[in-house]
């Protein structure tokens, strides 16, 4: 257990089973980068919500941001059932800790893909965040000294029947864990009629970062001492360096090695720019026995449609839902039209990189990755 702000005071963890969900109260920024960063077993004081004393609430995002929204999209489950304030909130990306953050659709794993992230976190998400709101309500009345049955909340304050209220913020303040949750069931979810922020226009939170520069990727990661490598790779996948001249790569000031490897040569420099500029003066000699050089596109293609017309062709059922031979059959009259497409790279945009610290047996590494 991470010993921060008093956790057994300050934090508790809500849940519907597959997600558990920290919540604490008053963390200081100083302490919130600490219990974000507190991995391995144990419970971090923070694991996906603190609510500070000034009222802003930090979320965490569980999911990978691809550009498909998921930095927005997950705090907004939260968001809705813990009847926040969105002005009120701050998000921050999840460290990697599939115990606490793992997607039910993908087995508990820490992945993003496969359009299963909301998906995955949409009803455990919102059944914690009702139940962490039920725990905020019943301390607001406490503090106040009302009946918590007399108490509703709205844009992250408890407001009693009287006109009475006190913010988040406030509750913060004064609040501990409870000695027993509050029951919760997916009948006590706001109805979709009463969304008050899923569905609504909001603004993406990662994409002001993206516009003004500050946003890092994992090719902004910087270390003492760091060396950067650019990799020439070969034209044909499967097939391997059969000799390097390297002479005019290493004579540019600045490299510090060239290195062969299965699928390709990489040089190392002291600049991004160096090892690219060495990269590209390598002159390399490559293995001509791919299987992939005996692939044909067009052939290929003809293949497919040729297997797609074969009617009587089982072939496999990758989802079946009602009989769609019998309404064909009995249908007034039928189309037919034949759709290709090319075939083309499966790669993402951005430069393929890590980062790798090797101390002894250990690595560290930082990488862009869904997984």
């Amino acid at each position: 257990m991470t010993q921060i702000a008093s956790p057994s005071r300050r934090s508790f963890m809500v849940g519907s089973g597959s997600v558990a969900i920290g919540v604490s109260f008053g963390l200081t920024g100083t302490e919130l980068a600490q219990a974000q960063s507190a991995g391995g077993a144990g419970y971090a004081p923070n694991a996906w919500v603190n609510i500070a004393t000034d009222g802003m609430v930090t979320l965490m995002s569980p999911a990978a941001e691809m550009g498909q929204g998921t930095m927005t999209a997950m705090p907004m489950l939260l968001a809705e059932e813990l009847d926040l304030d969105w002005k009120m909130v701050r998000v921050v990306q999840a460290p990697s800790n599939a115990k606490i953050f793992g997607n039910p659709r993908f087995g508990g794993g820490m992945t993003t893909g496969a359009s299963r992230t909301v998906q995955g976190y949409y009803e455990p998400i919102r059944l914690a965040g009702l139940q962490a709101r039920q725990v905020v309500l019943q301390a607001g009345a406490s503090a106040m000294g009302v009946p918590a049955a007399e108490c509703r909340t709205e844009l992250g304050q408890v407001i009693h029947s009287s006109g009475k209220r006190m913010s988040y913020g406030q509750i913060a303040a004064v609040a501990k864990a409870p000695d027993t949750l509050p029951a919760v069931d997916k009948s006590q979810l706001r109805p979709a009629s009463q969304f008050k922020i899923i569905g609504t226009d909001i603004d993406r939170v990662d994409v002001a970062a993206k516009t003004n520069g500050t946003a890092r990727f994992g090719i902004d990661q910087r270390m003492p001492g760091l060396r950067y490598a650019a990799i020439l790779r070969a034209p044909v996948q499967g097939e391997t360096p059969a000799s390097v001249d390297d002479a005019a790569a290493r004579a540019i000031p600045g490299v510090q090695q060239v290195v062969r490897l299965p699928y390709g040569v990489a040089v190392v420099a002291d600049s991004w720019h160096t090892a690219r500029k060495a990269r590209d003066v390598l002159k390399v000699e490559w293995s001509a026995n791919a299987r992939a050089r005996q692939h044909d596109s067009d052939k290929v293609l003809a293949e497919y449609v040729a297997r797609a017309r074969k009617l009587d062709d089982a072939g496999v059922d990758f989802i079946k839902d009602g009989d769609a031979a019998k309404a064909i059959a009995g249908a007034a009259r039928t189309f037919a039209a034949t759709y290709t497409s090319e075939m083309v790279s499966h790669i993402c945009m951005e430069p393929m990189n890590c980062t790798a610290v090797v101390q002894g047996e250990q690595i560290e590494l930082w990488a862009p990755a869904q997984s």
